[in-house]
């Protein structure tokens, strides 16, 4: 067992007795586990204990677990944060994006290894991102900030709302704007500065979220708002584990929320990139399979990551 794991201080929250007795026996002697049976009993440990890794159950009487997990983050955001529940509650997994940031969404019942292996990657993270975070000095990042142009990729196919996020879209740097995963990998392919991805999960000819997902795997410091018409909950939760969104928005789109959430994913890639470590609390559930969509992002990513380290010097 390794020192760093002993080390890690997990805290699981649920207000179900046999659930918190499970995890105790599950990882009890890997970690040093913490146990809270409500949302304001899990931010109270967090306030007073150093906690690397919260597991957090959604549905609880007082406060939901997405509320918590909120509270957590502005508490402590370095605390990785996983969401586990039983129901397919839209409203929670969104809420769970925009507002708990959650490093993976877990579904009840769960399974042992893939529950460990979670967590696992989580404490992991936590720990090394706590230690080795290289920081780029803030001058040279505000220097970056204003000069190295950050330039927008829309994918939908409805011209309408490509217009409006034009319209909306304010930084040093170019609007691009593709109906199709396939005319996305192109413009990928030749543009050297984009860094946030605003996409549709479908557009009239393909699903996109294959393509988010390996951009985030083999680029992870773009920063992709998503939004939809669609309700399905299960790819939502794909997006959350396999591709680390940073938002979602339901359609039609609201341009003042929309200009808000913009801004933040300029904010959020500037952070990356002053502080190039922090892209390892992003790292996405996904695997390279060598298709050909793998094969092409994985160049467009070495390229762009390339850009970056000729910019600021980091590794």
């Amino acid at each position: 067992m390794s020192t760093m794991a002993m080390t890690t201080n997990i805290l699981f929250v649920d207000d179900e007795t046999f659930v918190l007795r499970s995890m105790k026996r599950l990882f009890g002697s890997m970690y040093n586990v913490f146990t809270a049976a409500s949302g304001q009993e899990a931010i109270d440990v967090v306030t007073n204990n150093d906690i690397q890794v919260v597991v957090c159950d959604q549905r609880m009487p007082g406060m939901i677990g997405v509320e918590a997990l909120r509270q957590i983050k502005e508490i402590s955001p370095n605390t990785m944060r996983i969401l586990l529940t039983g129901y397919s509650d839209l409203d929670a997994v969104i809420r769970s994006v925009n507002d708990g940031e959650i490093f993976r969404y877990v579904t009840k019942p769960w399974n042992n290894d893939v529950l460990k292996d979670t967590v696992s990657s989580a404490a992991r993270i936590a720990q090394e991102t706590a230690e080795t975070i290289q920081v780029i000095p803030a001058e040279q990042a505000a220097t970056a900030s204003g000069t190295m142009p950050l330039d927008l990729l829309i994918i939908d196919s409805d011209t309408s709302v490509v217009k409006t996020i034009k319209q909306l879209y304010q930084a040093n740097g170019k609007v691009f704007s593709a109906s199709s995963t396939e005319q996305a990998l192109s413009i990928l392919e030749k543009e050297d500065n984009i860094g946030v991805l605003v996409s549709d999960i479908k557009t009239v000819d393909d699903d996109v979220s294959g393509l988010i997902s390996a951009l985030k795997l083999h680029y992870p410091y773009i920063v992709t708002i998503v939004y939809s018409q669609l309700s399905d909950v299960e790819i939502l939760g794909r997006l959350i584990n396999q591709g680390q969104i940073y938002r979602f928005l339901l359609k039609p789109i609201r341009p003042e929320l929309f200009n808000r959430t913009l801004h933040g994913a300029k904010e959020r890639y500037y952070e990356l990139r002053s502080k190039p470590g922090m892209v390892k609390r992003y790292q996405v559930d996904a695997k390279d399979d060598n298709s050909l969509i793998h094969q092409r992002v994985r160049g467009v990513g070495q390229r762009l990551a390339a850009r970056l380290k000729s910019f600021f010097g980091f590794r």
